[in-house]
């Protein structure tokens, strides 16, 4: 069943663990081709993305220590690197996005890690390039 983004005020993007295994990236591409072509859409889904990974439930490890997960999203950034503009801040996305993006060093069980900060500050450079850029594209109004 297709959504129509006009009816809608956020996206959770569960994506499923056989989408990830077959690195079909036009399961989220489609979906923000989709935002881009109603340009109207993209302040309204401003921190309005979630991202959740479907599928993994028997696995032991955590998400972002998953490699098929890890290797999904960094080739998917390539291709949409504005993360920082959509993803929502009221809920872990963001952190999982880091922790896949970057490399880290388990610390402790569950999500006690410690990022290693010169790949912590290459990601955050790539991503916030990409998103001055996408500002600039298209015209969006800075500091709201």
């Amino acid at each position: 069943m297709e959504t129509n983004l006009n009816t809608v005020d956020k996206i959770v993007l569960f994506i499923p663990r056989n989408v990830i295994e077959a690195n079909d990236h036009s399961f989220v591409l489609n979906i923000f081709d989709e935002v881009f072509k109603n340009p109207v859409l993209i302040p309204k889904f401003k921190n309005q993305v979630t991202i959740g990974f479907d599928g993994y439930d028997d696995v032991p490890k955590e998400v972002f220590e998953i490699t098929a997960v890890r290797n999904y999203i960094q080739q998917l950034t390539t291709k949409f690197p504005y993360w920082f503009y959509f993803l929502s801040l009221d809920d872990h996305s963001l952190q999982i996005m880091m922790l896949i993006l970057c490399k880290f060093e388990k610390v402790h069980d569950g999500w006690k890690v410690k990022l290693y900060e010169e790949d912590f500050d290459k990601v955050l450079t790539y991503l916030h390039v990409n998103l001055t850029q996408l500002y600039d594209r298209f015209s969006l109004p800075r500091g709201v």
